[in-house]
């Protein structure tokens, strides 16, 4: 079995993508660590829906708990049609 000719454009391209590569392995890619400065959440309550969403350095406050999953019997009675 041979292998595929290299043309000159196939050479071309595997040097182009060599040389990216290293490039970016040397100055792009520990460059610095990512740091997130904003945050949101959503959650519906007893008082309805709410959604908050906050940016900048100082973190994020404390979301609302997890609301209680409802009872089986509950879920297929939404799921029934009516």
């Amino acid at each position: 079995m041979q292998r595929p000719e290299l043309t000159r454009r196939r050479r071309l391209l595997l040097r182009v993508a060599a040389s990216t590569a290293l490039v970016w392995a040397c100055a792009g890619a520990g460059a610095a660590p990512a740091a997130a400065d904003a945050c949101a959440w959503a959650f519906t309550g007893p008082d309805g829906v709410a959604a908050v969403s906050v940016t900048g350095i100082p973190p994020c406050g404390e979301p609302a708990p997890t609301p209680e999953p409802p009872s089986p019997a509950a879920a297929v009675a939404a799921l029934r049609p009516r």
